[in-house]
């Protein structure tokens, strides 16, 4: 059994509806609505292992050689909007779930992935500047974004003391755009022994999954005044046709808000420069390639 918990905008898209989804070579088991039915909504007073447990038993036992059973949705890594805080909480129900089962987390370098989760948070319905949402404003028993969760060693670590450290995996988001083939050899590796080798897979040539610009960031922060989303946050009222209108225009548009695409990028380089590079060296121990040629920050 393969466990993927994402994390979120590291390809998981891609490789659940062009790979994971080729019944010549994987079985998936769960959508994400099951996924959140079952493992991810239930209140941790009434969470029963017992339902799923069963599910995935009956799966198992239809294991077909030749193919993965897979198991892959970035919810299992938390609502990183929301800081992620259940992170631990789902690995943790995974491991009473399935027993024994390999993990690998796709990750992505933090500078990008901070950018990706920001637009990420607009195109949910966000209304706040990009300042705001790296550093909210600290409201007791409220939460918002925490740069905590992109120090992904501290959840490889927690997934290698559950399902031990040759059970994990880590995979950077880059290798998968770089070169597919050595991404997905590694992966299937992992998966199925090493001395596998990878099927010919069938691999759209389209982009899935892919995020907005980040110059359009003002126009959605405007759009979500006039549209209700899942971040209902700064909606005044009901105009769904301008606000998909704004978005358009935001997303034809190319030198208007340049500059506004520029100011983020500097506050993240000053913000978070150096932030992770401890996590990134820890984190390097369960990835196979050299993170820094990827753009990882890493402490010598």
């Amino acid at each position: 059994m393969l466990i993927h918990p994402g994390f979120h905008k590291t390809g998981t898209t891609f490789l659940q509806k062009a790979v994971f989804s080729d019944t010549r070579h994987f079985r998936s088991l769960w959508a994400h609505e099951t996924l959140d039915e079952l493992v991810v909504r239930p209140h941790d007073l009434e969470f029963d292992a017992g339902p799923a447990q069963k599910l995935a038993s009956e799966f198992l036992d239809q294991s077909q050689s030749g193919r993965l059973d897979v198991l892959s949705s970035e919810i299992l890594s938390g609502n990183p909007l929301l800081g992620a805080r259940d992170s631990a909480t789902i690995a943790h129900r995974l491991k009473l779930i399935f027993g024994e089962a390999r993990i690998v987390l796709t990750v992505r370098a933090q500078r990008s992935m901070l950018a990706s989760l920001y637009m990420q948070y607009l195109k949910a319905g966000g209304t706040r500047h990009f300042e705001q949402f790296y550093r909210p404003e600290p409201i007791p028993g409220y939460f918002g974004f925490d740069a905590k969760h992109l120090e992904y060693s501290r959840v490889a670590e927690l997934y290698a003391e559950l399902f031990s450290a040759q059970s994990v995996l880590v995979l950077p988001q880059e290798l998968l755009a770089a070169d597919m083939g050595a991404f997905l050899d590694l992966l299937w590796k992992h998966a199925a022994g090493s001395g596998s080798s990878v099927p010919d897979l069938s691999i759209p040539a389209r982009r899935i999954g892919k995020s907005p610009p980040a110059a359009a960031a003002p126009f959605y922060r405007l759009a979500n005044h006039f549209w209700q989303r899942s971040l209902d946050s700064g909606c005044l009222f009901e105009a769904p046709l301008l606000a998909r209108s704004i978005v358009a225009v935001g997303h034809r548009q190319r030198l208007f808000f340049r500059r506004q695409e520029e100011k983020l990028w500097t506050f993240i380089d000053k913000a978070f420069k150096g932030r992770f590079a401890d996590s990134n060296r820890a984190l390097q121990q369960f990835c196979p390639v050299d993170l820094r040629a990827f753009g990882y920050e890493l402490t010598d």
